[in-house]
């Protein structure tokens, strides 16, 4: 490896993890390499994958990462996030990157940012139509967590509807959780209304 590295066949790029050849990387080659360094069964989460799964503008500039042990040299690059790992459901795949699934990843941010981060989050999870509230319920049901008690108030409105709902933008996930707490009936989203021989999509119609 060493012979390798000085004839420039091997180029480092995190601990103990080389790339072959040339030192071009995609951001998710670079992300599957952190997850090579910090060990087998280690996944990106927290900002980083929610900047993967287009729950946030964006991408942390260290590359955020649950490995299963805490033991393990600090890697440049690298942001070794302490939290019980996640299993079975808990993990997905983007690009070849093993990443946490949007509830996870949720509720890891939740330990993370306040309130008004939290429920952008919520929001951007509706828009992209990723938001489950079941799935978020059954990771809370696991070891207690930093932050569930914001996220459980946050996500409270968001019960009520089913998932999946069509929300096209920002503006209308903001207005659902106002809707619930006005007592207002669920309305039908980006529904089609014909009127007067003309076509017309509307955010929200109550028929």
């Amino acid at each position: 490896i060493t012979e390798s590295v000085a004839l420039g066949r091997l180029l480092p790029v995190f601990h103990g993890v080389y790339s072959v050849g040339h030192g071009y990387l995609t951001i998710h080659a670079r992300m599957l390499a952190a997850t090579m360094a910090c060990g087998e069964g280690s996944v990106v989460s927290h900002g980083t994958a929610a900047w993967l799964l287009g729950l946030r503008e964006w991408r942390p500039e260290a590359i955020d990462v649950i490995a299963p042990v805490e033991a393990g040299r600090k890697i440049d690059g690298i942001r070794r996030r302490f939290v019980p790992p996640p299993v079975g459901r808990e993990i997905c795949r983007r690009n070849g990157v093993l990443l946490t699934g949007p509830a996870r990843t949720i509720v890891d941010c939740a330990g993370i940012l306040d309130g008004r981060g939290v429920a952008e989050l919520i929001e951007q999870a509706a828009v992209e139509g990723l938001l489950d509230v079941t799935a978020i319920d059954r990771v809370l049901d696991g070891p207690r967590r930093r932050g569930s008690n914001r996220l459980l108030q946050v996500i409270a409105p968001w019960r009520r509807y089913r998932r999946g709902i069509k929300i096209r933008s920002r503006m209308e996930a903001k207005l659902l959780p106002l809707l619930t707490e006005a007592g207002l009936p669920v309305p039908q989203t980006n529904a089609t209304l014909r009127l007067a021989g003309k076509v017309y999509e509307v955010d929200f119609l109550w028929r």
